[in-house]
């Protein structure tokens, strides 16, 4: 497979489209709510644009050319796994507070256009989050 093109807008449960003989390259087409997980692991993406804006438990995106985060679901109920992608390293370096990175990353603006991360503003970001815990 390699596109989402027809999928449902919604899904209650599960929405896999991980490994296996799947080469997504976007996730344009992707519903837009999921209940439970969506894991779209081992593809070829280098975008979460087009990611489903809500997930009830788990979102996995690892094993594929992630280099930023933008296009993430804004709620996810459970865990954020982007783990074996080419993430800059800032993020790579906070990773035990992707869940909060993710949620607070457009508040920030911490993407700039060509998609490379604006380091002074992620540091805001982290300062901010470090004192929330």
């Amino acid at each position: 497979m390699t596109s989402l093109e027809g999928a449902p807008k919604e899904v209650g449960g599960y929405f896999v489209c991980y490994f296996n003989n799947n080469k997504l390259t976007s996730l344009e087409g992707a519903p837009s709510e999921v209940g439970g997980n969506f894991d779209c692991s081992g593809n070829k993406l280098t975008s979460l644009v087009g990611a489903p804006e809500e997930v009830g438990v788990y979102f996995w995106c690892s094993h594929n050319k992630l280099t930023s985060l933008i296009g993430a679901p804004e709620e996810i109920g459970g865990y954020f796994y982007c783990n074996d992608n080419p993430l800059p390293k800032e993020i790579l370096d906070n990773y035990k507070y992707i869940n909060k990175i993710v949620k607070y990353q457009s508040d920030y603006n911490i993407w700039r256009r060509d998609g490379s991360l604006d380091k002074y503003r992620f540091s805001d970001m982290m300062i901010e989050i470090m004192e929330e815990k």
